[in-house]
């Protein structure tokens, strides 16, 4: 699972519920994203399993201090006298665990699929992969993904509204798709009361549309474009799925480019170093969009969350 700049395992008998209120059914343990504005509630509210992960915004400035600990294999800070192990992560997330299984899913946490896909990795060949443009933006997606253009759609056939409109995933758990446009179709949403936090691959390139996009984590070229990422640490209520949004400025409207990031980074990290002006080749080339994170080793007398012996198998994710 992938919440902002985290990215975990849990056993996959555990759900993430839009508030602790809301349970389908019975869980072995439950991930809770307390910061999120627009939890739902449910009554009666149901007994919490013993097994928790809390994923929240911690308050205040991270400490002027080195970090004093280790979850999983990010640098962090223990918060003393919580009810339950509770650490801080750089950039303002607080987490925290408890149950048989807190030491297990703790020792997982590391960076999120698309904090990695930001960083300096690997590009994968794009030999046969397909062209997508809109406007005078274009960019490369693998040969099997499937365009779907949400601003031209037949109602015979169904409609798809804009990802975002209703509480589900950004992008689909089949084959995904390649989104252009915006529908801006009205849609009566069915109840769910699971948050999408699955990392899932896709990609949907439209009109920026004067949405209100911060924090810029970092500004530069790809080629011959400016482009800006925005990347916050967590996520808002209407972009709770794994993404990566990058904005193209030009002189007449700024293109937003949000790409889904799956298990596997390197997909997003190759879509976004192939993004290039429709007038030019798609040729890829590394580009000056990069971010980094902190690399300082914990204290020697620091505490270190971790287990070697988590069976991957249990998880729905790794790392």
């Amino acid at each position: 699972m992938d919440v902002g700049a985290v990215r975990f395992g849990v056993p996959a008998d555990w759900q993430v519920p839009m508030s602790g209120s809301c349970l389908m059914g019975t869980a072995a343990g439950v991930v809770l994203l307390p910061f999120l504005v627009d939890g739902a509630t449910c009554s009666p509210a149901p007994v919490l399993p013993e097994n928790q992960l809390t994923v929240t915004r911690a308050d205040g400035s991270d400490p002027a201090s080195a970090p004093d600990a280790k979850v999983g294999d990010l640098d962090a800070w223990q918060i003393p006298g919580t009810p339950i192990p509770t650490f801080r992560l750089a950039g303002g997330i607080e987490v925290g665990a408890t149950g048989p299984d807190a030491i297990q899913v703790l020792a997982t946490l590391t960076a999120s699929g698309a904090h990695r896909a930001l960083q300096a990795g690997p590009l994968l060949a794009t030999t046969g992969w397909q062209t997508v443009t809109f406007d005078d933006v274009s960019m490369l997606v693998p040969p099997d993904w499937s365009p779907y253009d949400l601003a031209n759609q037949d109602a015979k056939h169904g409609v798809m509204p804009d990802p975002g409109t209703c509480r589900y995933g950004w992008f689909a758990t089949g084959t995904p798709r390649v989104l252009l446009g915006s529908s801006d179709i009205a849609v009566s949403c069915a109840m769910t009361l699971s948050l999408p936090t699955q990392p899932l691959d896709g990609a949907w390139i439209r009109d920026r549309a004067g949405a209100d996009l911060t924090p810029i984590a970092t500004s530069g070229q790809l080629r011959d474009l400016d482009v800006s990422v925005v990347q916050p640490d967590l996520p808002g209520d209407t972009t709770i799925s794994p993404i990566i949004d990058v904005i193209v400025h030009s002189n007449t409207a700024d293109v937003r480019i949000s790409i889904g990031v799956g298990t596997d980074p390197s997909i997003a990290r190759t879509i976004l170093h192939s993004i290039h002006a429709a007038d030019q080749p798609s040729i890829m080339s590394k580009s000056t969009i990069s971010t980094t994170t902190s690399s300082t080793p914990p204290p020697a007398s620091s505490t270190t969350v971790s287990n070697d012996t988590v069976d991957a198998s249990t998880a729905t994710t790794t790392a």
